[in-house]
C-alpha cells in the first residue's frame, strides 16, 4: 500500500480560477517525486492541498490509507513550503522553538547537528532578520526535520540557493530517501535540478 494516495484532485479559487486539475499519484517509501510546472502552474497549491493546510474542491487525499481528513497527518510530514521565522530570535533559539512546540522538549543535540548538516552552525547566534534568503531555506530544511517524519514536502526547495547549498540540500533529500526510506514530494521548475 502506497504511504499517500492523492486522487482527482482538483482546487478552484473562489475568483473561479482553476490551479489543480484533476491530479492522481502515490508515494511510495524512499521515492523522490518531483512536481514540475512552471511559476502560477499549481504546484503550491497542489502541495498545500496535501499537507492539509487548504482543502480541495474535490478529489481525495489518504495517508496510510486513511483519509487525510479524518487522520492527524501534518505532524508525521515535514514540510518546507514558505520558510517563516521569529526574526528577533536567533537560528538557534528558533530551532528549540519549535522543538518545544513540536513534542514538548527542546533537543539540542539534534539541532546542532542539523545547522552543521546545513553548514549553519557559524551562524547559530545570529538573529534571523540578518538572514539571506538561502540561509532561512537551510534554516527551514532544518525545521523540517526537527521529528520524525515519514513524509518529506518541500516547495520551491533550490530557489535562492546558492551552488553550496543546493548541494546540500540534494544530499539532504537523497540521504532521507535512500538511506532512511522517508519519501520526499517536491516542487521545481528547474528541469536540472530535478535530474539530479
Amino acid at each position: 500500500m502506497a504511504l499517500v494516495e492523492v486522487k482527482n484532485i482538483s482546487f478552484k479559487y473562489p475568483n473561479g480560477y482553476l490551479a489543480v486539475d484533476d491530479v492522481s499519484f502515490s508515494i511510495e517509501a524512499g521515492e523522490n517525486i518531483a512536481i514540475i510546472g512552471q511559476n502560477g502552474a499549481g504546484k503550491t497549491t497542489l502541495l498545500n492541498s496535501i499537507c492539509g493546510f487548504i482543502r480541495p474542491t474535490s478529489g481525495s487525499i489518504s495517508f496510510k490509507g486513511i483519509s487525510s481528513e479524518k487522520e492527524k497527518t501534518l505532524d508525521k510530514i515535514g514540510v518546507l513550503i514558505e520558510p517563516s521565522f521569529l526574526d528577533y530570535l536567533t537560528a538557534e533559539e528558533n530551532l528549540q522553538y519549535l522543538s518545544i512546540l513540536s513534542e514538548d522538549k527542546k533537543n539540542s543535540t539534534l539541532i546542532e547537528s542539523l545547522l552543521q548538516k546545513t553548514e549553519l552552525s557559524d551562524s547559530k547566534k545570529k538573529k534571523v532578520k540578518t538572514f539571506s534568503f538561502g540561509m532561512k531555506q537551510r534554516l527551514g530544511l532544518c525545521q523540517s526535520l526537527l521529528t520524525d517524519v515519514e513524509l518529506l514536502i518541500f516547495d520551491e526547495p533550490f530557489v535562492g540557493l546558492d551552488p553550496v547549498g543546493k548541494e546540500l540540500f540534494k544530499k539532504v533529500i537523497l540521504d532521507k530517501a535512500h538511506q532512511e526510506k522517508i519519501p520526499v514530494l517536491f516542487s521545481s521548475h528547474d528541469l536540472d535540478d530535478v535530474e539530479e
